[in-house]
């Protein structure tokens, strides 16, 4: 059957093989997909091509929309010129999870008589049956990232339901893991708050300060951002900070205004 569809006009234009995938992590650690979807070039030479084109620009890109695909808009292009034979990729879902693009692509093969070829099948866009199943299919990529999303978004509420989402570590906290672990270098309020000589220049807590001690001790360079000190989703954690023995620290800055530690 798919022979059939492959005619001497396909095969005396290119083809051309389309490699995406979707994130740099999986670009960097999922190498044996980059192995599949090149090895697609010996289909193609199977089915007749010898002039075959790999487009593989768009590693690390997705193809949801939204994000500029310098790869993909050169393979429409050049199949709207009539230079392409057949397109081809692996999964049909590797040239687009959205309706604008799959829809301008299937059309724009339509046009111009280009077949495309995955690792199951080759479909001609001309041919009604064709054209009917690579629309059901673009709708199912479509929908298929949508779920995706939706069991993602469903499984962080169920764990911030339990309180165990951490996305961003307060002040004096490092993530480990799933849990939040005190910086070895913040001193905590039972051990650092005595009632002594107040002065200025001194972190205080409440109306008893830090003493001799130098607040440059207290925190590591790294943990210290005064760019980050005036940002109140910070403080929205009275719970963590009342273990570590900071909330309600404040420090006075050099220009005499108090920021919460």
């Amino acid at each position: 059957m798919s022979g059939d569809k492959i005619g001497a006009q396909h095969r005396a234009r290119k083809a051309v093989l389309y490699v995406r995938q979707s994130s740099a992590h999986q670009v960097q650690y999922n190498r044996e997909s980059q192995v599949l979807q090149y090895a697609m070039r010996d289909r193609l030479v199977q089915l007749g091509w010898s002039d075959i084109e790999i487009i593989d620009e768009d590693l690390g890109c997705s193809a949801a929309g939204g994000t500029t695909r310098a790869g993909f808009e050169r393979m429409v292009a050049e199949v709207c010129l009539g230079k392409v034979g057949a397109v081809a990729a692996r999964e049909v879902s590797r040239f687009a999870r959205n309706s604008r693009d799959w829809q301008q692509l299937v059309e724009m093969c339509r046009v111009v008589d280009t077949l495309l070829v995955d690792q199951e099948a080759v479909y001609a866009p001309r041919q009604g049956n064709d054209r009917l199943l690579l629309g059901l299919k673009g709708s199912l990529n479509e929908y298929e990232l949508d779920l995706l999303r939706q069991r993602s978004l469903s499984a962080r509420y169920e764990k911030a339901r339990r309180g165990e989402l951490v996305v961003a570590a307060p002040i004096g906290f490092v993530k480990v893991g799933d849990r939040l672990e005190k910086i070895p270098t913040v001193v905590s309020r039972r051990r650092s708050c005595s009632p002594s000589t107040r002065s200025p220049n001194l972190a205080v807590c409440g109306r008893r300060s830090f003493g001799s001690l130098n607040i440059s001790s207290i925190y590591q360079p790294r943990s210290w951002r005064s760019d980050r000190m005036a940002s109140p989703s910070l403080f929205d954690h009275p719970r963590v900070y009342r273990q570590s023995g900071l909330w309600g620290c404040v420090r006075v800055r050099q220009d005499g205004r108090l920021g919460a530690i």
